[in-house]
């Protein structure tokens, strides 16, 4: 049993194959685009508001990481990192560990911090929970970009 392809065949599935890739390379970064301004959205709706300049500087991107495509969240107000983590030590049930000594705390082998009445601010995350409950409809929308790119063969 054998198969046999004549050169209009193989030119018209080279043809094929390659509009396929194209379409895929455009709805990845559709979907990309799409991805984040999702996750932008609901981590602008989660964030706390003192000024609404934590909101405002939430933004969304799309770039080319190699031949990667990424679609990019990022919070550029100075202090975001620190409503997102938090700061100061904290301990179980993200109450806050207060002392009044001096705390010797080695952070790696050899590497010892000294800290004096230590403390801080819980973490408001804003940005890992807008990640998780957008990430059911980020994954269907490149699931549908390759549905379309796939399609696109039958054409």
């Amino acid at each position: 049993m054998g198969m046999r392809m004549s050169g209009a065949a193989f030119g018209e599935l080279r043809g094929r194959l390659t509009q396929f890739a194209i379409n895929l390379d455009m709805g990845i970064t559709e979907a990309a685009g799409s991805g984040a301004r999702l996750v932008a959205a609901d981590a602008i709706s989660l964030a706390p508001v003192k000024t609404g300049r934590l909101r405002r500087s939430i933004t969304t991107a799309v770039g080319q990481d190699g031949a990667n495509t990424e679609g990019v969240v990022q919070a550029t107000a100075p202090y975001a990192a620190y409503v997102e983590y938090g700061t100061g030590v904290f301990g179980p049930k993200r109450q806050p560990i207060v002392y009044d000594h001096l705390l010797h705390v080695q952070i790696r082998p050899g590497v010892w911090v000294s800290m004096y009445g230590q403390q801080g601010m819980a973490g408001k995350p804003f940005m890992r929970p807008a990640w998780r409950a957008t990430l059911p409809r980020v994954v269907d929308g490149f699931i549908q970009a390759i549905r379309d790119a796939l399609g696109s063969i039958n054409e």
